[in-house]
């Protein structure tokens, strides 16, 4: 696969994750009273992965010249979960400004708007599931099979 289309697809995946993650952030937002946008809703999480990633790679690239340096491998996995407690302080610090909220109510918000994500892609991919249930024909066969084994005079007196 071409390079500029593997790019393509991870910039369209951020785009449509930001755009469904930004549907529960606002009505988390709105569950504690903070009115906000979609666009703003997009905007803060954007800005949130941007800082989280940004503060991730601080810690990270001289963590990994340390750890390469000193052939400290038995330490790789420190380093990564330094640097997602890091890049997860970075991502809550933006939505905190970005809402103008306390440490607790941003990670709450942000939590709360996962769940709500959460619940609606399942409730996709239940109404998907039942759409090709019900298109798909598997029920005709099975019913077929089931009273093609019943005497015909006797239908409905099992």
């Amino acid at each position: 696969m071409d390079v500029i289309a593997i790019i393509a697809f991870v910039v369209m995946g951020l785009i449509i994750i930001t755009a469904i993650n930004a549907i529960g952030f606002k009505m988390s937002c709105g569950i504690f009273n903070k009115d906000v946008s979609y666009f703003e809703a997009i905007i803060i999480l954007t800005s949130a992965l941007i800082n989280s990633i940004f503060y991730e790679l601080i810690v990270l690239i001289p963590g990994a010249l340390i750890v390469i340096y000193y052939s400290m491998s038995k330490y790789i996995l420190l380093l990564k979960i330094i640097a997602g407690v890091v890049g997860s302080i970075g991502f809550f610090k933006s939505i905190k400004d970005g809402l103008e909220v306390g440490w607790i109510k941003a990670v709450v918000i942000y939590m709360v708007g996962n769940v709500i994500n959460i619940l609606i892609l399942m409730g996709i991919v239940v109404i998907l599931f039942i759409i090709g249930w019900w298109f798909g024909g598997a029920e005709h066969a099975a019913g077929n099979v089931i009273s093609s084994q019943i005497p015909s005079d006797n239908i409905g007196t099992i």
